[in-house]
């Protein structure tokens, strides 16, 4: 029965993410094989002597039924009853609005919508930071749509909510103060506080490993944490909890007569600390483990570590299925089990290799030594076996979700572990000293201190992260294949009688790891690939090859202007040239968010209705007036062509030509030349189509507006592919 709970509450969670990412029928199909196993489990006498086994079926079965009931009466009721309306709202600011790479995200919680009175939270999203304070009451105009992002849904907002990008109007009619209203208020404090004391270089990594602020680093540098497999340092979660309060569990050891009082002021912190960083999922889940361990030192327990961890499960779970949506959560739950149960195992096994040293006498200098000695070796073992459990654990997550992993990681954390958790401290103090004005005088030997372990930090991470195959980029049919022969090579090795067995699978899987790797970045690295992604009733058309990234045309709304920019961020790390071509607000607007995230080397920018600022660090920016012709290399061409006020986009290299033709364009008024291409690319049925010729056509349009175009059209060409049932890749 001891592990009861851990079973139970891992079973839930895992079944619903299950459920989660497979969709609506795997809930119906995993429910249906948990009621067998249900009745199976109850009816064989065996099975009845153990509670476990039926227990987690039972489990697994409410899962599925509590996704389903889920989504039936609240998302899809939700977002059938709202999607595609414009109303006049009266919400209130939940949250302090995120920062992200292209703008901010605001989440809002409605009081009415319209005549209605009913509570829904929603996402919002706009290039500039609006005139809201987190709790701020505000009557706003806005067209809701179904959000169907993870982001959306693990917070508990089915909506999205589209505001007029030019103006958005809104009036504050009050503020409503709550509990939680006072703790971002103490977070804005220490962010203020330590923004004056630290450099401008120091105080980005301080905030994120305080207060979670993690979206004040730069995108780089945040890249290069995920290059050198330390992201997870800059994440609040266990490590940094555990530090903070350990000074509680330290002081309860000493006074143990008092262990009462300080349980309760350890609760009182860990609270207060989770308000303070925000209820993300890594801190919900460090959170309700520590409070487990205040109740067991107020009661003179030893919590058991997995139950703990069970407890965590459902407590992140219960408001909102959907959470486990949320790739951290489900990160943070799988690295903490593997540590757990895989540390310990690795921390025996390193024990029985290196041996404790032992001293002839049992007192001096000498025999000290020895102790120091011993506990120093006993922590760098145990701050190992955690690395490498927490990496094996966070692989398959890795590869499945990111379609990447960093083969540095382990030695990355074990050698940033202890500067990492110095500066954390460090912060701690800056940020305590900070309100106390006599003691003022420290802060900058403090700061200076700071800056050295972040300097030292960075450093570690640019060397890590600069390394030859640190970060692999995996394929899919590659990993498959991967996987299916270390299974393979498993079941060989268990089978054999050689010594050292588990010697020669490990290098036998590293050996495997390397060479397909290096094999499927050699064969793909000559591809031309063309991708078109569906941004509604818009264009965003990206040509990529081993030397060029270019941007042949963009039209995006706001709504869809944060997934695109994701997704160009996936497919490639820096764009050379970008054009903006359909002389509307949306093209133009989408390339000034662009324009943050990547340096764009030339710019291609039709915008004769309003002025667009460019970020500082664009390139050559161009306003076409006439017929104008772009060289991307020696091979490759894109030729710019005014018709009917708008310019169409020919694109030639050795092999392939691609046509990408903007709405209500007459194609009579097309050169001839251009109108024969072996793709085009369109979003309306424009006039005169049946002049055009091509073998593939795609459509960028919704999905209703898509199929009526292809009734027209399918006569102009060999085959037609839509965005809007797949973000399209062809090779050229």
């Amino acid at each position: 029965m001891k592990r009861l709970l851990e079973q139970i509450g891992l079973t839930y969670l895992s079944v619903l993410a299950v459920v989660f990412y497979f969709g609506k029928v795997s809930a119906f199909i995993v429910g249906a094989i948990s009621l067998v196993l249900v009745e199976l489990f109850f009816s064989i006498k065996r099975c009845r002597k153990t509670i476990y086994l039926p227990a987690m079926a039972c489990v697994a079965l409410i899962a599925c039924i509590v996704n389903i009931m889920y989504t039936t009466f609240v998302y899809e009721k939700t977002v059938e009853k709202y999607d595609g309306c414009s109303e006049v709202v009266v919400a209130k600011l939940v949250e302090e609005p995120y920062k992200t790479s292209t703008g901010y995200r605001y989440k809002f919680k409605t009081e009415t919508i319209g005549e209605s009175k009913d509570k829904i939270r929603f996402m919002s999203y706009h290039d500039e930071l609006l005139n809201i304070e987190p709790f701020d009451v505000v009557r706003i105009n806005v067209e809701f749509y179904g959000a169907t992002d993870n982001i959306a849904l693990k917070e508990k907002c089915f909506l999205s909510g589209y505001l007029d990008y030019e103006n958005p109007e809104f009036t504050v009619l009050n503020s409503e103060k709550s509990l939680y209203y006072y703790a971002i208020k103490i977070r804005q404090c220490i962010r203020g506080k330590l923004s004056d004391v630290l450099s401008a270089e120091t105080f980005p990594l301080c905030s994120a490993l305080l207060i979670g602020d993690k979206n004040l680093l730069s995108y780089e540098i945040r890249n290069q944490f995920v290059k050198a497999g330390a992201s997870h340092l800059i994440v609040v979660s266990g490590m940094h909890f555990s530090i903070l309060a350990s000074i509680f569990f330290l002081l309860a050891r000493r006074n143990y007569s008092y262990r009462h009082i300080i349980a309760f002021l350890a609760t009182l912190f860990i609270l207060l600390y989770m308000s303070v960083v925000g209820y993300t999922p890594s801190v919900l889940r460090s959170g309700v483990m520590l409070l487990v361990c205040c109740l067991a030192l107020s009661m003179s327990n030893e919590p058991y570590s997995g139950n703990s961890l069970g407890l965590a499960a459902f407590v992140c779970t219960l408001t909102n299925p959907y959470s486990v949506g949320d790739v951290g959560l489900l990160l943070s739950f799988t690295t903490t089990f593997s540590i757990i149960y895989m540390a310990p195992y690795l921390m025996r096994k390193f024990r029985k290799v290196i041996r404790p040293l032992r001293s002839k006498k049992k007192t001096g200098v000498g025999c000290k030594i020895i102790k120091w000695i011993n506990k120093l070796i006993t922590g760098t073992l145990a701050v190992l076996s955690m690395n490498i459990s927490a990496a094996v654990a966070s692989i398959p997550l890795s590869i499945l979700f990111f379609d990447s992993l960093s083969s540095v990681s382990v030695l990355s954390t074990f050698i940033l572990y202890l500067p990492v958790q110095f500066l954390l401290i460090l912060t701690f103090v800056i940020a305590i000293l900070s309100f106390i004005p006599f003691m003022a005088f420290l802060l900058p030997i403090l700061s200076f201190v700071a800056d050295l372990l972040s300097g030292f930090i960075f450093a570690v991470v640019d060397f890590f992260a600069s390394l030859p195959f640190s970060y692999i980029t995996v394929k899919h049919s590659y990993i498959y294949l991967f996987i299916f022969m270390c299974l393979v090579l498993l079941l060989v090795t268990v089978c054999s009688d050689r010594k050292n067995k588990a010697k020669v699978f490990i290098l036998s899987v590293v050996f495997m790891l390397l060479t397909g790797h290096i094999s499927a970045t050699v064969l793909s690295q000559p591809l031309k690939t063309l991708n078109v992604y569906d941004v509604d009733n818009g264009m965003a058309v990206l040509y990529s090859d081993s030397d060029v990234s270019a941007v042949l045309a963009l039209e995006c709304n706001s709504k869809n202007r944060n997934t695109l920019i994701n997704e160009l961020q996936s497919t490639v790390s820096e764009i050379d040239f970008c054009a903006s071509l359909s002389n509307t607000s949306n093209g133009a607007n989408t390339l000034s968010s662009l324009s943050k995230v990547f340096a764009i080397s030339d710019v291609l920018l039709y915008d004769t209705k309003r002025t667009v600022t460019l970020s500082e660090a664009t390139g050559e920016i161009t306003t076409p007036d006439k017929e104008l012709v772009v060289h991307l290399s020696d091979e490759e061409k894109v030729t710019y062509t005014l018709t009917d006020e708008k310019y169409v986009a020919y694109f030639e290299n050795e092999q392939s030509t691609v046509l990408v033709l903007p709405s209500y364009v007459d194609v009579e008024n097309i050169s001839e030349e251009y109108r024969s291409a072996d793709v085009i690319i369109v979003n309306t049925c424009n006039s005169n189509f049946e002049l055009l010729s091509c073998d593939t056509l795609i459509i960028s349009a919704k999905r209703d507006t898509a199929y009526n175009i292809m009734k027209y059209m399918s006569s102009v060409c060999g085959r037609v592919m839509l965005t809007a049932e797949n973000d399209i890749k062809i090779y050229l």
